[in-house]
Formats: C-alpha cells, structure tokens, sequence
C-alpha cells in the first residue's frame, strides 16, 4: 500500500511537476513566439523601409535628370512628350508637374495639370541647409491634382532642381495604390495592416481604413521610441485593439514604416495548440496514477522528441537569421553539390532568371557570374572541406547588366546530419565608388597649381599641399598645429583683417587679394578664398584657404602699366604738335587782318586822310579778330584740360569740336566733310573722345594728301545700335595696304617718314576706345559714294556704349 501510495504520490508530484513545467514552458514558448513574429514584423518593416528607400532614391535620380531636359530644351510640347516617356517607365508615378517660382504648374506629363497652383511650403521635411531635398507632402484623394476621384489617393513629392537660368520645383504625383499592390504581396498573411508616416507624425497612407489621411499620430511610445534608436517594435493596444507593431525608419527620408500584425489572430494557432494540450493534460492526470511507467516512458520519449525538435528549430532559425538578418544583399543556403535550396528575396530580384527556377538549379550556373568568377566559385563549391571558411570579392551583373563589387563568403552548417552550403555576399560598389572620389580628391588637392590650406575650428594648420610649400616654403610639418598668421607680412592693418573676418562669418568665405610673406621674409601677392566650413548643427568645422600666387602677374600689369603711360605722353606730345600747328593755322588770318587794319589807319593819319568811319570799322575788325583769337584759344584750352569725372555730352558736339580744331589744315587742302549725324548723347570722357576722333581725321588727311587726287572727300556718319553709339570715319584716299590694315594699331607702327610721326596716335585711340571708354575701334576698307561717284577709301568705326560703367 505504501508503495502503492507511494507510486501515486509519485505519479502525482510527477504530474504536478510535468503540469506546471509544461505551463511554465507554454508561457515562455509563447514569449518565444511572439518575439519570433515581431521579429517577423521587423524584418517585413526593415524590408518595406529599404524598398521604399530604393523607390524614392530612383525617384530623387529621376527628378535631378530633369535639370538637364530643361537646360536642354525650352519647347513646351517637347518638354510635356518627355514627361510622358518617363511617365511610361515609371507606373508608380501618376504625373510628373514643373512649376515655377510662384509654385504654378508651367509644364506637366498631364495637361489637365498645367496652370494650376500648389502649396508646397508645408511639404516636409523644411529646408534649411540644402534646399535641393526631396520633401513630402501629405496624401490627397484624387487620381491626379487636376482629377478628383475618391477612390484613389496620390501622395505629392517635390524637389527643387537647378539650372544655369533658374531653380524649378518638380511635382511628382506619386501612385499610392501602386505601392499597396507591390508591397502587400511580399508580406504574411498574418499581416493586419501596414502604415507610413512622416516623422512629423503625419499618416500618409494606411491600409486601415479607420483611419484618416493626413491626421496625426500622437501619444505612442513606440513610435516615440522608433524616432530616438530608428526602429521599436512590440505591442500595442491601438484604437481598443491588440497588435504586434514594428516601425521602422527609413535611412534617408523622413518616412516611418509602421507594420502590425493582429495579436490574437497571429496566436491563434498557438491558443489552439494550448488549449489541446491543456485537454490532453486533463486526462493525463487521471490515467497517469495508473499509468506511471507508461508516463514516466512517455515522457523520456516526448522529451527526446521535444530535443530533436528544438535542434531543428535552432536550425531553422538559424538559417533564416544567416539569410535575413545577417546581410542586406546576397544570402543563399546550398546543397553540397552547389544546388540552391533557399535564396532571399533581394537577391532573387537582381537576378535575370525566373524567380520560379531559381530554387534547384546550381548556383555557379546562374548568369550573373563572369567567366573567371564562374570558375571559380564553382571549384570552391565543389572542392569545399567542412567548416572551412572561403573569402573573395566578385563581380556579378544585375538584370540591367550592371557591374556590382561582392565580399562574398562561404560557409557551412550541418542541418539532419547534412552538410549544407551558406553563401553571404556584401555589395561594396558604393564603398568603391566612395573610396575612388576621396583618391581622385586627395590627387587633385596634392596636384593642383593653387596653395590650399585646411585649418581646425580654431585656426590651427591640419594640412597643406605641395603648391602651397613651393609658394610659401613651409612643409607641412612646419606648420602643422600653427595659425596661418605665421605668413603675415604686416602689409595690412588691423582694419584689413576685421573686415576679412566679419565677410566671413557673414557670408562664410573671403575673396580678395593678400600680400603675405614667405619662409625667406620674400613678399608675394595672393588672390586668396578663404571658406568656413558648417558642420549639421551648423558649428564651425573646418576653414579652408586656397590661393593663387599672382605676384609675377602684378608685376607684369604694373610694367604694362607704366609702358601704357609712356605711351599717353608721348601720344599727348605728339598731339600738343599737332595742336601747335593748329593754332598757327588758326591764327595766322585774323593776325593779317589786325596787321593790315593796323597799318592802313596808320598810313591815313599819316596823311591825315583818316575818317573817323574808316577808323570805327578798322577798329571794329581789329576787335573781332582778336575775340576769334581769344575764342581758338579756349577751345585749345579745353582740349589739353584733363577728364576728371565722367558726364553727358552730345557725340555731334564732340565731332564739330574736332573739326573746328582741324578746320583750317582741310580749307587749305581742299578736303570736302561730308556729315550725316543722328543726334546722340552718351555718358563718358569728352576730350578723350576729341582727340581719337581727330587722330582719325589727322590720318585720313595724310592719306587724302600723300596721292593726287582731283576730289577729296570724308564721310563722317553717327548711328546707334540698342546699346552703343557708334561713329564712322570714312575718306576717300585709296584704303589700307592689305598686309598691313592688321598692324596699324600697333605701337610705333607708322608708314610715315620719322620726321611726320610716331606711331602711337593710333595705338592709343585705340587703347583710350577699349580701355577707358570700354569700346571697340576697328578699320576695314570700303566704297564711299557721294554724288552718284564711288571711291575707295579707309573706314574707321568706333563703337561706344551710352553709359560707361
């Protein structure tokens, strides 16, 4: 009996104990399998996040390809026909609108668009560094912006793009029900409903249809949580319902992924289970006093079972951990003989092949292997030794025959006594891509001709170039840790640095010329660019200087300089002569006329036959000669008074003052003017002008004088274009020798014997139109027609504008 009862208190502790293992376990298998489906809920919120990410990352490259179709091409029809092309490769995309600065649809892939006005300004996220950022507004009902429909829901995009004119705003109408299609096929049909928001809180789109678009999510700790680490996961009671929620943000834009799953249906299979057990418990315990050895043999046997199980769902979820936790790109399981047993889905979509024949067939066969990596994943796979651990980087090609770098491994795990293949790939194309620019970067800083110096936030030297020791003569371990204040030649005042100082923390750069000294105590002059450098909370990081030395350039301007005032005195010598002849021209009339009035009242008091009439009008004449002496006089004055400030004068009263200077040499050569003036005013120098003007005459009548000619004629016309004025010269001597209508601007080009001239008076007309007046002076020759004749002549065009700057 005591046996007896001992047995069934035995059996009794044995099922107490078997009972409450067996709920302790139920609750922590339970435990383990909700952790395993929000695991599941992660992987389908990190899944959706990256796809999305893809999405709008294609869409960004879409958009910034647009600046170059409109800097291409203004055509409004031809800019609509290439919205629609693109429209046709994109199916999530509804339309694509261009709108101006007033936000106003100026070209669209949909017509019915085109006029409209859209406030973007509330689109997140708000720009405040870089404006050229993909923002997102909230989602709308409607088919398009122009089409009301309330079946369908679009979200709006925009993104500024630039070009050489102007900025524009692109629209991109996107196709939420696109999304919803692609997405919602790739999840578990455990899946309840799936949400993005922004992460201002904004719902964009819900499967759910209790909610509402564009309300806000507030008060969920989740979600809080998903904004501080990037992603939280767990349950949640959500509008009085249960679920398991993971959010997800995504890397680049400002998107919250929200999955949630349906607790008690997700569970559903696990209550069935508990609740057969709970039953298959019950009647263990009444049979199990009876019953013990069976029991106790049961049990050893259930938990043997129980082991194997568990083995192989280590296994399993090792597996799937490798092949969806572990990596983000390639992850495959193989046979031993290299046969595809499992592929994640990201792979199984860069590949060419069918999804549906993947699985089975060999993996060095698929068709993304070049030859030499064909070979030789194909003798690694074949020549594999268990637990060995296999290392190299492939190139495989996508299904758009693009070349992608993988850091691929192979590995083994033993799944039922099988040795069984893991194949783990990471792609480091865009680490390639990245580590390239830093090298050509880094060449082009320690190659370029410019000095370039790049300081901490305190000004202390953390790198230089090599131009920047060959024009200082410090190497960089002179001046690392140091101010830039050790080139400092004393050149500026303080006055001079504050000023540099105060543009760059307005503006974040400096541009100017610098004088600084070298290591030898040399002076040289820099043309230097100093830039602040504005870390993402907009503290100061870094400056960088760059320079250019352009110390032999002032030199040059300086000597080129001083060669150019030669050249305008002796050019003013020259015309002082000219003007010294003029006077005499213009004096020597009216000092006949008061010689010859003098001496005949002279010779009539003498006989004293002078009247007081004769003597009025002899005096008379002897006033007016000497007015128009007085008169030639001012004008010559005015001539040699230097231009100190520009002003507004009349081109055919600087004309008519050249020709009353030169009027006497062309009466006593019999040289004809012929003018044909439209009235001109123009802002400049006036007596500049004078003189290039009577240089040209001076030179037309050396020309009109050195050939005998029975006529002699010069045309001087003015006209205007929309912004310059512009003279002719024309005369009628014969033209410019062809070989050398090209040097006579040249200094001290001269085709006259040395006695006659210099050489510079065309020259420095020439240099006084481009230089001071910001003209041009040109000569060609052509065919001058006065009076039904034709002669050929030289013709000088000078071209100024209305207002010098």
């Amino acid at each position: 009996m005591n046996s007896i009862y001992k047995i069934i208190f035995i059996a009794l502790s044995i099922v107490i104990v078997i009972v409450t293992g067996v709920i302790i376990s139920m609750n922590i298998l339970k435990e383990e399998a909700i952790k395993s489906h929000l695991q599941v809920s992660k992987l389908h919120a990190n899944t959706f996040s990256e796809q999305l990410s893809q999405t709008f990352n294609s869409l960004e490259h879409t958009v910034d390809n647009l600046s170059l179709i409109l800097e291409k091409s203004h055509d409004k029809q031809v800019l609509d026909e290439r919205l629609v092309d693109i429209i046709a490769l994109n199916p999530y995309i509804r339309s694509i609108n261009i709108l101006d600065e007033n936000q106003k649809i100026l070209y669209s892939s949909n017509k019915q668009n085109i006029g409209f006005n859209v406030e973007t300004n509330e689109y997140y996220p708000k720009p405040i560094f870089d404006k050229y950022i993909l923002r997102f507004g909230t989602s709308q009902y409607g088919r398009d912006i122009s089409q009301n429909d309330a079946h369908l829901i679009y979200l709006p995009v925009t993104k500024i793009v630039s070009t050489k004119k102007k900025d524009y705003i692109v629209l991109l109408v996107i196709n939420i029900d696109n999304f919803m299609n692609r997405y919602t096929d790739n999840f578990s049909a455990n899946l309840d409903h799936f949400d993005i928001v922004r992460i201002d809180g904004k719902l964009l789109f819900s499967t759910d249809k209790t909610y509402h678009l564009g309300e806000t999510l507030e008060g969920k700790e989740l979600y809080k949580e998903s904004l501080e680490k990037g992603m939280a996961s767990g349950v949640e009671h959500i509008k009085e319902k249960l679920y398991l929620v993971s959010y997800q943000l995504t890397e680049i834009y400002p998107l919250n992924i929200v999955i949630k799953l349906d607790y008690y249906k997700t569970l559903k299979d696990w209550e069935e289970r508990k609740f057969i057990i709970l039953l298959l418990l019950t009647i263990l315990v009444f049979i199990s006093i009876l019953l013990v050895v069976i029991i106790l043999i049961k049990h050893e046997t259930s938990r043997n079972r129980e082991s194997e199980y568990q083995k192989s769902q280590i296994q399993n979820q090792k597996k799937f951990k490798i092949i969806f936790e572990q990596n983000n790109f390639l992850a495959a399981i193989l046979d031993i003989d290299g046969t595809i047993i499992e592929m994640n889905s990201i792979y199984r979509n860069f590949l060419k092949e069918d999804d549906s024949t993947i699985i089975g067939s060999k993996f060095y066969s698929l068709s993304c292997w070049e030859n030499e990596n064909k070979k030789w994943i194909e003798e690694n796979i074949k020549e594999y030794r268990k637990d060995s651990y296999i290392e190299g980087e492939v190139v495989v090609k996508d299904k758009e025959n693009k070349n992608h770098f993988i850091d691929l491994t192979i590995t083994s795990i033993e799944s039922n006594g099988n040795i069984e293949l893991v194949i783990i790939g990471k792609d480091t194309t865009e680490d390639r891509l990245k580590e390239d620019r830093i090298k050509n970067a880094y060449t082009v800083f320690d190659n370029t001709n410019d000095g370039i110096v790049i300081t901490n936030k305190d000004a202390q030297i953390l790198d230089v170039n090599k131009a920047f020791t060959i024009n200082t003569g410090y190497t960089l371990d002179e001046v690392k840790g140091k101010n830039p204040n050790i080139l400092k030649s004393n050149r500026h005042d303080g006055n001079f640095y504050k000023k540099m100082w105060k543009s760059i923390e307005k503006n974040n750069f400096w541009y100017g010329e610098i004088i600084n000294k070298q290591k030898n105590g040399s002076l040289y002059v820099e043309l230097l660019t100093i830039n602040r450098i504005l870390n993402s909370d907009g503290k100061v990081k870094n400056y960088i200087g760059v320079f250019t030395n352009i110390t032999k350039q002032k030199t040059q301007e300086k000597l080129l300089k001083d060669k150019e005032q030669i050249l305008f005195q002796q050019s003013k010598m020259a015309s002082m002569g000219e003007m010294l002849e003029n006077i005499a021209h213009q004096w020597r009339q009216p000092l006949s006329v008061i010689s010859t009035a003098a001496s005949g009242m002279k010779m009539q008091k003498e006989f004293n036959i002078l009247d007081e009439k004769v003597m009025d009008e002899s005096l008379e004449l002897i006033v007016s000669s000497t007015q128009h002496l007085s008169n030639t006089i001012d004008d010559f004055r005015n001539f040699f008074r230097p231009d100190k400030e520009k002003l507004e004068f009349s081109i055919n009263d600087v004309i008519d003052k050249s020709l009353k200077i030169v009027s006497s040499k062309f009466k006593n050569r019999s040289i004809n003017i012929i003018r044909e003036f439209y009235d001109i005013n123009v802002v400049g120098y006036e007596n500049e002008l004078v003189q290039v003007i009577m240089n040209i005459l001076n030179n037309a009548k050396d020309a009109l004088e050195q050939k005998e000619l029975n006529e002699r004629h010069i045309l001087i016309k003015t006209y205007q274009d929309d912004k310059n004025a512009i003279i002719t010269i024309q005369d009628s001597g014969g033209g410019i020798k062809i070989d050398i209508i090209n040097k006579i601007f040249e200094p001290y080009f001269t085709t006259k014997h040395q006695a006659q001239g210099t050489g510079i008076g065309l020259y420095m007309s020439a240099e006084i139109v481009s230089k001071h007046m910001c003209g041009e002076l040109d000569v060609k020759n052509t065919m001058l027609e006065h009076d039904g004749k034709h002669y050929v002549g030289a013709c000088f065009t000078i071209s100024i504008p209305f207002v010098l700057e």
